[in-house]
């Protein structure tokens, strides 16, 4: 099994920050120089994004948090930093969790022959259900935390109140697509359950090199049909992926315009 989990930052409530600048800070300076950073921090984690896209197996460096918060551009930097390091680190752990389950054995006919009543098996992938479903709370709770942090904010109470609304569709969104990809990641798990469930009958199956090798036709159609559903819902999450990365890219280009 080569599964791939990959980090889904939420841009559009970083842009949706940098829209704001102007009204939301006292001067035109302030207003450019939130807007500059803003842009700077959105375009680093969306390059980010990409490399983790493209290399699963790169870990996440955190942003690093501005020192003491002197006016409103210290203080939505630091609330754009803290969310995205959030969402970061749920991925490094969810990622690091996800490799200790060694899922990438499931299907090794080495493994296989040793799992005798597949009672491992099925316990890998019942870990691997809850760990996934564990993250779809961890997600809500990570974007309510954002939305308290910005209601104790030192801002107006003005200002709270219409980032707030304005970023609200975009963490809906948000969530939307994650709960998406988080269920597209159960799905396949399932998947692999159903072919386990066909490895279970020892008769039906021979081991060539360290692959499972089926004796008919009709067992080897169902295992394929399985292992074709995971490749479909991984292609539809790196999709998922993609368009909010080059999303994220159109906004940053439409905030760098004066």
């Amino acid at each position: 099994m080569n599964k791939k989990i990959i980090i889904l930052v939420v841009m559009g409530a970083m842009v949706s920050l940098g829209f704001l600048a102007k009204e939301v800070t006292n001067t035109q300076k302030e207003s450019q120089k939130l807007g500059q950073e803003l842009v700077q921090t959105a375009t680093t984690a969306t390059d980010l994004m990409q490399q983790i896209k493209d290399d699963p197996s790169k870990k996440a460096e955190l942003f690093t948090l501005s020192g003491t918060e002197k006016n409103a551009t210290d203080v939505m930097s630091n609330l754009s930093k803290q969310y995205i390091n959030a969402i970061l680190t749920q991925t490094n752990e969810y990622r690091e969790n996800y490799q200790k389950l060694g899922l990438n054995t499931l299907l090794s006919g080495k493994r296989l022959l040793k799992d005798k009543d597949m009672r491992e098996s099925y316990a890998m992938l019942n870990q691997a259900k809850a760990l996934s479903q564990a993250q779809i709370l961890r997600f809500s709770e990570t974007q309510q935390s954002f939305k308290s942090s910005i209601q104790n904010a030192n801002l107006n109470d003005a200002d709270k109140q219409k980032m707030l609304s304005v970023l609200e569709p975009k963490l809906s969104e948000s969530k939307a697509n994650f709960t998406t990809k988080i269920n597209l990641e159960i799905n396949s798990i399932e998947q692999f359950e159903k072919a386990i469930e066909i490895l279970s009958h020892r008769e039906k199956w021979a081991i060539e090199g360290d692959d499972p090798v089926f004796k008919t036709d009709a067992d080897l159609n169902k295992y394929n049909g399985y292992m074709l559903a995971i490749q479909a819902n991984s292609k539809h999450g790196k999709e998922i992926d993609q368009k909010i990365i080059d999303t994220s890219r159109q906004k940053i280009n439409q905030l760098s315009k004066p």
